[in-house]
């Protein structure tokens, strides 16, 4: 997945497509974002900077894919 989102066009097309994700707040969004995404058996295996023996998620394009979805609500 990471070597798809490199493309910049692949890259725009999800973000604009996790955009229109609705919700009242950001936290909303950004977990319904998080479960159009990740399996919730994948997620557990991730910490936002890999604290407790997991995967730091930060560091993956999909991290930086979210955000631009959230800040373009």
């Amino acid at each position: 997945m990471e070597k798809c989102l490199a493309e910049a066009a692949m890259r725009n097309n999800l973000v604009t497509f996790l955009a229109k994700e609705g919700g009242t707040s950001y936290k909303e969004v950004i977990r319904r974002i998080m479960s159009k995404t990740l399996t919730n058996e994948l997620a557990v295996s991730f910490s936002w900077k890999g604290w407790k023996a997991k995967e730091e998620f930060s560091k993956y394009i999909l991290a930086g894919v979210i955000i631009e979805a959230v800040e373009k609500k």
